[in-house]
């Protein structure tokens, strides 16, 4: 979808580097597929790295709780090590429910990402960009309520996931609250994500 902004007012305030748009002028943007598309894809081996990270340090925590468990003295704190080790396996549950919703997303198969993203947030697997990408599944589907709510928990998880400001910029675009969306962009070029700042420049130029 190509958005238009009409009725332009344009004011900069605080230092300069922050801005607050209003727009008269017409300003053709990227369609929001393409730049959901391109948000995607931007930081995807990040994401995996994080939860990469995750899964080894997981991963040598079981295999230093077995220890323990072959070392247990006592009914007791044997059940106590093993609930620990249940708890770490779910971990690794979570893990592939996440790589299944995260395929089924590059395949443009939302509601079956939505499922496996939202099975793996039940098993506690409730990482920022978890809920990112659960939001961008709900974003392809139009569903902007629900999107918005995984995005802000995305931001509240990690103040610093600059994807997340984007996808809530492009909604917000969607529903012509346009001083909130260059906010966000704004946020999301602060933190050093190139797409934030060239959508920013072709709004405020």
């Amino acid at each position: 979808m190509e958005v238009e902004i009409l009725d332009k007012k344009r004011t900069v305030v605080g230092d300069g580097i922050h801005f607050y748009v209003k727009i008269k002028a017409r300003v053709n943007l990227d369609k929001t597929e393409e730049m959901a598309k391109r948000v995607k894809e931007k930081d995807v081996i990040e994401d995996y790295k994080r939860i990469q990270e995750a899964y080894d340090k997981s991963q040598k925590e079981i295999e230093e709780l077995k220890k323990q468990l072959a070392q247990a003295k006592g009914e007791k704190e044997k059940k106590e090590v093993e609930a620990k080790i249940t708890d770490e396996e779910r971990f690794f549950q979570a893990f592939e429910l996440y790589e299944k919703g995260h395929t089924h997303l590059i395949s443009k198969e939302a509601n079956v990402a939505i499922e496996a993203f939202t099975s793996a947030i039940a098993l506690n697997l409730k990482y920022a960009f978890v809920y990112y990408y659960r939001g961008l599944a709900y974003f392809m589907k139009s569903q902007y309520g629900m999107a918005i709510e995984d995005v802000n928990r995305a931001v509240t998880l990690d103040p610093k996931y600059a994807n997340a400001y984007i996808i809530r910029g492009l909604i917000s675009f969607e529903n012509r609250e346009y001083d909130k969306a260059v906010s966000d962009f704004q946020k999301a070029c602060d933190l050093g994500n190139k797409l934030g700042c060239e959508t920013l420049q072709r709004i405020v130029k």
